[in-house]
């Protein structure tokens, strides 16, 4: 008999109870779904593993990454590609402004952001060509606010949610920005960000930096979440070896302020909306105390990223952008399952 508990457990009760017995009762019943199934027949408990590496040692792997200083760390100048404005806040924004007096510091965004937020259709609104001069005015302030000059900012300015249909022409304008700057270092979404935009500003940075050894590839986190994780978190899965961590506790306030600068963001932009693209919590949750990274050769393959590289985290990688998607879509009509 199946019984389902809060936060996606599950206990799995198996064999026939004889008259007049009662089934008996373990404190130890909870376990993740998909991580474990428990067997009960008659109080006797075994337990099969449905993957390759416990929560606990993810965990203790993810508490061992040590901060770094990213003033001596990293080297400049730097080029941080970032999909949407927004994103190089979210995901680097404490990093930018603890090395921003130490090294220049350039950001160049994608895509336009017309269709965020968007119509009650899903699509661009009559005005958006309103709204991209909205979020370019808001990441310019944001930026001034992390210590980024307004000539550092460069907007792409493609279609939003259309990188990936502009992958070669997006390639070849990070490589024209590489080439003018001359970056030593460069600041990307990390290889399995849920967002298809964020994912084309990845492949464009990699397919770019094959050819350029000597620039030293950072890739940051924005969509993390993975629901059908243990701990939904794709960052406890990465190799610590192949991470690094910078202590954003001192600047963290001022990222803070820094989120707030989009408005058309974390607040009410159209009548329509009923809640704002990033909500508090999610806010929250972006200004912790330390901002992890990964640093790899564009190549490493995936068993040599991750600490396990399981049946359950590969089913991950294929298909928790998809499950992500629709969570959104149902919450859309029925409030509160988001």
């Amino acid at each position: 008999m199946l019984h389902l508990v809060p936060r996606n457990v599950i206990c799995l009760q198996v064999g026939t109870r004889k008259s007049g017995q009662s089934w008996r009762k373990c404190p130890d019943a909870r376990r993740s779904v998909g991580d474990k199934l428990v067997n009960y027949k008659h109080g006797e408990r075994t337990l099969r593993s449905r993957t390759a590496a416990p929560a606990e040692a993810v965990s203790t792997a993810h508490r061992s990454i040590e901060p770094i200083d990213p003033r001596t760390a990293i080297e400049g100048p730097v080029l941080v590609l970032a999909p949407h404005s927004d994103d190089e806040t979210l995901g680097c924004g404490a990093t930018i402004a603890l090395i921003a007096d130490a090294m220049p510091v350039h950001v160049a965004y994608g895509a336009d952001g017309r269709i965020s937020p968007a119509g009650p259709d899903g699509k661009a609104t009559p005005d958006a060509a309103s709204l991209v001069k909205a979020r370019a005015e808001e990441a310019r302030d944001a930026m001034a606010m992390l210590g980024v000059p307004a000539e550092h900012l460069h907007f792409l300015a493609f279609p939003d949610s259309r990188l990936t249909a502009e992958q070669a022409r997006l390639e070849t304008a990070i490589a024209d920005l590489l080439d003018r700057l001359r970056p030593r270092t460069v600041i990307a979404p990390f290889r399995h960000d849920q967002h298809p935009d964020h994912l084309a500003m990845h492949r464009a940075a990699v397919g770019i930096l094959r050819a350029r050894p000597d620039v030293r590839l950072l890739q940051y986190f924005v969509y993390y979440r993975y629901p059908l994780l243990a701990e939904r978190d794709i960052r406890r899965a990465v190799a610590p070896r192949h991470c690094v961590a910078v202590n954003a506790t001192p600047v963290r306030a001022l990222k803070r302020r820094a989120l707030e600068c989009y408005r058309s963001q974390v607040q009410l932009y159209y009548p329509w909306q009923t809640r704002p693209v990033l909500v508090p919590t999610i806010l929250d949750e972006h200004c912790a105390d330390t901002e992890q990274f990964v640093m790899a050769t564009p190549d490493l393959p995936d068993p040599d990223l991750f600490s396990v590289y399981s049946l359950r985290l590969r089913f991950n990688l294929r298909y928790g952008a998809r499950v992500v998607r629709c969570k959104k879509a149902v919450a859309q009509f029925i409030p509160g399952t988001g």
